[in-house]
């Protein structure tokens, strides 16, 4: 039964007191940025915009518009938890959002915050919670034990001190917390929404980046390198980044949701509503615009390949008419020289970023073959004769170089033990539902397969979800009768129905 709304009032004149003097601090807060950026708005403007911007010349108070914008997205998330009775939806909901907005700080460790509050009231009030310790651990206890050793190869270990706890708090804990708070069928399904509204509220981010990207002149997104821009033959573009610091990263995430999305949109006739149905394609489409719109090659690899393969996964038996109208297609664009065409074009965009990869990758196959065991430690690739400073464009390479075959053997690990349980769930469960999430994430997982040969992704918090989420299918497979259990740490029971 869902919990009724707590209101300020509910707790007399104390509550009372209480919401205005929030409500009076979030107004001196306001004017004080006002009253900042009055003061020294000229020199923030000519330090993000420059001296002459393209379009507009002066974007008054837009750090105060800033600002008050995510002082009233926290005032929201607020007022939902006291709206919702609690904070078991938003903190999932905010745990969602995390995955996709790396650009945003300390976010991650904000919802897990929050998720291990519910936890430790709910084992205050019980007793008792429910902590499933799958097989996952023990890959991940050998991913520590390896990333450890990076402390005994590294001069200057002190410094990868942060950056490991960083890790530790917003990657490896998701393995180990997540099957905790995804026990059923139903809470995949809300916590997949959930990860899908935040997709399109990132691709959301990305307009508005170009809005303000056409408006200086200049790209203004989360990435400020010198590949936050494209060159094309019909101009130069930002590489819009969302919510996230890097359009490739961008890419990863919103190709991997988006091949989820077009994966349940096309379920059979009747397994879904027809306005769900609709739901799920204009998101895909929504999704696959904002991978455009990144710029990532790899990005538009890994969607095009998987997006073409889906139907022929859902609807086997009429492959081979859907692979005889692409291969059709392809004859067709190969002999007109369009196919040629189009690679080139593609090959040619920000040409001198993929030309420098190759460089350290061969790096790093060096460095794997003269420290092949425990290798040079995390980011020790940056010190091992790199004149360009830059990491391995390479997930596979960099778990060689920086973590050596112990790396290899946990993450092989990880992959072998995830596949095992998926293949073992697809074979046995009784239910669609599961084995319609197994082929989903199996469709999904070529995203990542793709992308990690060109890209760095081995930290990345949304690759780190997709294997506890795998996780999360199989324990819930379990459940034969489809009956939710009583003691959920995350989101009530349904009531049953009398």
């Amino acid at each position: 039964m869902r919990a009724e709304a707590v209101r300020a009032r509910d707790y007399g004149s104390a509550g009372t007191m209480v919401s205005a003097a929030a409500a009076l601090a979030f107004g001196l807060v306001i004017a004080a940025f006002v009253f900042w950026e009055g003061r020294d708005h000229l020199r923030f403007h000519l330090t993000v915009f420059g001296a002459r911007p393209m379009l507009i010349d002066d974007l008054p108070w837009l750090f105060t518009t800033a600002i008050s914008a995510l002082i009233l997205a926290a005032a929201g998330f607020f007022a939902w938890v006291i709206r919702s009775g609690g904070l078991d939806r938003p903190a999932l909901a905010l745990l969602a959002f995390a995955m996709v907005a790396d650009a945003i700080p300390a976010v991650t460790q904000v919802a897990i915050a929050l998720v291990l509050v519910v936890l430790i009231r709910r084992i205050l009030r019980d007793g008792d919670v429910y902590a499933p310790l799958t097989p996952l651990t023990i890959p991940l206890l050998v991913v520590i034990i390896s990333y450890a050793t990076s402390f005994l190869v590294t001069d200057g270990y002190m410094a990868l001190v942060p950056t490991f706890l960083f890790r530790l708090t917003s990657n490896m804990l998701i393995v180990v917390l997540l099957p905790a708070l995804l026990r059923t069928r139903r809470q995949i399904e809300i916590f997949f929404q959930m990860l899908l509204a935040c997709a399109c509220i990132s691709v959301g981010v990305e307009w508005i980046q170009w809005g303000l990207s056409a408006v200086a002149g200049v790209p203004i997104t989360f990435n400020t390198g010198s590949y936050n821009k494209v060159s094309t033959p019909w101009g130069v573009f930002p590489r819009l980044t969302g919510l996230m610091y890097h359009p490739n990263l961008q890419s990863n995430c919103i190709s991997t949701i988006a091949v989820l999305t077009l994966w349940f949109g096309l379920r059979p006739i009747g397994a879904i509503s027809a306005a769900r149905r609709t739901m799920y394609l204009v998101a895909y489409v929504w999704l696959a615009l904002g991978v455009l719109f990144t710029w990532s090659r790899s990005g538009w690899l890994s969607l095009g390949i998987t997006s073409m393969l889906v139907p022929v996964v859902r609807y086997p038996r009429f492959s081979p008419i859907y692979l005889g109208i692409l291969g059709a297609i392809g004859a067709v664009a190969w002999q007109t020289g369009a196919l040629k065409a189009t690679y080139e074009l593609v090959e040619n965009l920000n040409k001198a970023s993929a030309d420098f990869r190759w460089h350290i990758d061969q790096l790093a196959v060096e460095a794997f073959s003269s420290h092949p065991w425990i290798g040079l430690g995390t980011m020790g690739i940056l010190d091992y004769d790199n004149p360009w400073k830059l990491q391995v464009h390479d997930t596979y390479l960099q778990i060689a170089s920086e973590m050596g075959i112990l790396g290899i053997f946990s993450f092989a690990l990880f992959g072998a033990i995830v596949l095992a349980r998926m293949l073992w769930t697809l074979i046995h469960s009784k239910f669609a539902f599961d084995r319609d999430w197994i082929l989903g994430l199996l469709m999904a997982s070529i995203v990542a397969l793709i992308q990690n040969s060109f890209v760095m992704f081995l930290w990345v918090r949304f690759l780190w979800l997709m294997m506890p989420l795998a996780a999360c299918i199989s324990l819930a497979s379990r459940s034969e009768d489809g009956e939710e259990p009583e003691d959920l740490a995350f989101l009530p029971p349904l009531p049953k129905s009398a």
